[in-house]
C-alpha cells in the first residue's frame, strides 16, 4: 500500500478512513503508534498537507493520553520520533512543523536524550530551509527548541 498507493482518490480516502477508525479503537500504545506511522506515510504520499496536519494533531493528542498512563517505554518514544522525522522530511516549511498543536509540549514527554536529539533535528531542519524570521510565534518556538537543546 505504501509502495504503490491506489490511483483513485476515493479508494485512498476509504483506506485512510478505515485505518483511522480501526486504530482509534485500540488501547494498545504500541499498536497505535505502528498504525500511525503507516497512516502518516500513506497520507503524506496520497493527501494534501492540510490532511496530514489533521492526522498528526490527533496522533499527538492520543499520544499524550498514552504518555500519562505508561512508563518510560523507549519503543513508543522511538516510534513517535520516527513519525516526527518522517513529517520533517516531507515538510517544505519549518513553520508547518512547529505549527502543529501540542508539538512543543509533546517534547516534554520524551526522555532527555531523545528530546535533545529531536530538538537538534528540528533546528537543523529549520536551518536547511533558509527562511526569514518574520513571525513572532516562529521566533518564540525556535528559541524554545534551542533552549530545550541547551538545557
Amino acid at each position: 500500500m505504501l509502495r504503490c498507493p491506489p490511483k483513485k482518490a476515493n479508494l485512498k480516502l476509504e483506506l485512510i478512513n478505515f485505518g483511522w477508525e480501526t486504530m482509534g479503537k485500540t488501547q494498545n500504545a504500541e499498536c497505535y503508534m505502528d498504525c500511525s506511522i503507516v497512516l502518516i506515510e500513506f497520507s503524506i504520499k496520497s493527501l494534501n498537507q492540510g490532511s496530514v496536519q489533521v492526522f498528526i494533531k490527533e496522533i499527538f493528542k492520543r499520544f499524550q493520553d498514552f504518555a500519562l498512563s505508561m512508563s518510560n517505554n523507549d519503543s513508543i518514544f522511538k516510534k513517535l520520533e520516527f513519525l516526527l522525522v518522517k513529517v520533517m522530511m516531507s515538510g517544505s516549511d519549518f513553520s508547518e512543523l512547529i505549527g502543529f498543536e501540542n508539538l512543543l509540549s509533546l517534547l516534554n514527554y520524551f526522555p532527555e536524550t531523545m528530546k535533545q536529539k529531536l530538538c537538534e533535528k528540528m533546528l537543523l531542519f529549520f536551518c536547511e530551509q533558509n527562511s526569514k524570521l518574520d513571525d513572532g510565534f516562529l521566533i518564540m518556538s525556535i528559541l524554545q527548541v534551542a533552549k530545550t537543546l541547551h538545557d
